[in-house]
């Protein structure tokens, strides 16, 4: 048993895989999701009357403005805690 024997037993192994995989095809390099498949499905979208697209634009711009309100309301609420808290600090704390 030498070194060179071992050698050749690896290199043997290595062939003999090579050819298996030559025969039977290598799954890995195998495509299982066809390439003629389109990206996306098309759909026809009927278009609103321009009535129901102002509708759509006035009930839009009402969800904004109760989004908006909401923040204001959240982040002033923090500002004020934050302030009070500043202020409470800076005159009623001794030093």
């Amino acid at each position: 048993m030498s070194f060179g024997t071992g050698i050749w037993v690896v290199q043997a192994m290595r062939k003999h895989r090579k050819e298996l995989n030559a025969r039977k095809g290598d799954p890995y390099f195998e495509k299982e999701v066809s390439t003629e498949t389109m990206y996306g499905k098309f759909e026809d979208h009927k278009k609103m009357s321009p009535e129901q697209f102002n509708a759509f634009k006035v009930k839009i711009a009402q969800e904004e403005t109760k989004r908006l309100k909401k923040l204001i309301l959240i982040f002033g609420c923090i500002g004020l805690v934050i302030l009070s808290g500043i202020a409470y600090v800076l005159f009623y704390y001794n030093f």
